[in-house]
């Protein structure tokens, strides 16, 4: 749903497509379209966004916080109001696997990126509200 207050950007990962909608004070809500059914996940800052969306490929943080469906994960974020967390394994083989859980930590659903694709999904993002000077 558009209004002149908001802002919207879609940007498919594979089969997958994840929503965002931009409110006054660049409160961004994300939503998930997967397997024909639409979640919301929840809302952040844009800018805060945008930063914890930058470490899935970052090699640099190799802390693990647990293990979904087998294999470790490090937190990515957690996001206000839909309260849906995002956790993603290790990069391997320029690829990574994203976890979604919801609120009662149950994964909600598991998405596969490339590097090439999470590079074009933050290119979108930051050219569609560029961060403030």
């Amino acid at each position: 749903m558009s209004t002149s207050s908001t802002a919207n950007l879609d940007v498919h990962l594979g089969n997958d497509v994840l929503s965002f909608q931009a409110h006054p004070g660049r409160w961004c809500k994300c939503y998930l379209r997967a397997q024909g059914e639409d979640r919301f996940l929840g809302a952040e800052a844009y800018d805060v966004l945008i930063s914890r969306l930058d470490r899935v490929f970052d090699n640099a943080s190799t802390s693990t916080v647990g293990i979904l469906d087998g294999v470790p994960v490090r937190w990515i974020l957690s996001l206000s109001e839909g309260h849906h967390t995002l956790y993603a394994t290790l990069p391997n083989n320029e690829q990574v696997h994203l976890f979604w859980q919801d609120p009662q930590a149950v994964v909600a659903h598991r998405m596969l990126s490339t590097a090439h694709q999470w590079r074009e999904l933050l290119q979108q993002l930051r050219s569609w509200l560029p961060l403030p000077s």
